[in-house]
Formats: C-alpha cells, sequence, structure tokens
C-alpha cells in the first residue's frame, strides 16, 4: 500500500511540474510537494552515484576479462 501512494504521489509531481508552477512561498517549504520535489532530488543524485558506480563496474569488468585472456595466452 505504501509503494502505491508513493507511485501516486511521483505521479502526481510529474503532472504538476508539466503545469505552471505557483511561486514558492515560505510556508510552503513544508508542504508534501516541497517534500516530495526534496526527496526527488535526492533520489536524482543517488541515481547519478549508481549510474557511476555502474560505469566503474563495467571498466572493472573488462579489465577482468582482459586478464583472463592474457593470462591464457602465456
Amino acid at each position: 500500500m505504501k509503494h502505491f501512494l508513493i507511485i501516486l504521489a511521483i505521479a502526481a509531481l510529474g503532472t504538476a511540474q508539466s503545469q505552471t508552477p505557483a511561486p514558492a512561498s515560505p510556508a510552503a517549504q513544508g508542504s508534501p510537494l516541497a517534500q516530495l520535489q526534496a526527496i526527488r532530488a535526492a533520489n536524482a543524485t543517488l541515481l547519478e552515484q549508481q549510474a557511476k558506480a555502474i560505469l566503474q563496474l563495467v571498466e572493472i569488468e573488462k579489465q577482468a576479462q582482459q586478464i583472463k585472456l592474457l593470462g591464457k595466452r602465456s
């Protein structure tokens, strides 16, 4: 049930962003919309970190394959 609510909230956030955004007031900082935007920004940062980690793992895998290939030649 929690996952459904999170997905619904994210879908609503995507829909809300396609409309003209209202100016943020200081009182809106604690609003659910502001909280969701903060979570979305944190998730984007996490996804970037994960993408970098995956690229590093791919490079390590390529190097391991080269070492295996060179080991078989000798």
